[in-house]
């Protein structure tokens, strides 16, 4: 299938010297659009986000969830405490950028075919 999605990629982080698997699907994006009140798929709302610490801990917990849901954001705290942030701030923004990435194309082919069909009825 040409036009067959590509499944949004799972990614390894380690926290506090252990491995952990992160995806940030669409029930982690949702998690995500609900905690900072803002449209992650939208580029513009979500380049405003700052990476604060509580910015830090939201997207990784929310990452973590499909693999580890037995995670609590406090764990999630704890584990940042004892792990190397600048290397999980870059990880997170890799993966989380791919599969915006991937969402956005899919957003705009739907738009384009709605525009194409609304053209065609004119």
């Amino acid at each position: 299938m040409a036009n067959a999605k590509k499944a949004i990629p799972t990614v390894e982080v380690m926290l506090a010297g252990k491995p952990y698997k992160m995806k940030f699907g669409m029930k982690a994006i949702i998690a995500l659009d609900r905690a900072f009140g803002i449209n992650l798929l939208d580029q513009g709302e979500a380049s405003k986000l700052e990476m604060t610490p509580l910015v830090l801990t939201k997207l990784l917990w929310s990452g973590l969830q499909r693999y580890h849901r037995d995670l609590t954001p406090e764990d999630v705290e704890d584990l940042l405490d004892d792990s190397d942030q600048d290397e999980i701030e870059s990880t997170i923004k890799d993966a989380f950028a791919h599969a915006m990435e991937d969402e956005v194309k899919k957003n705009q082919q739907s738009e384009d075919k709605e525009e194409k069909a609304k053209k065609a009825k004119s």
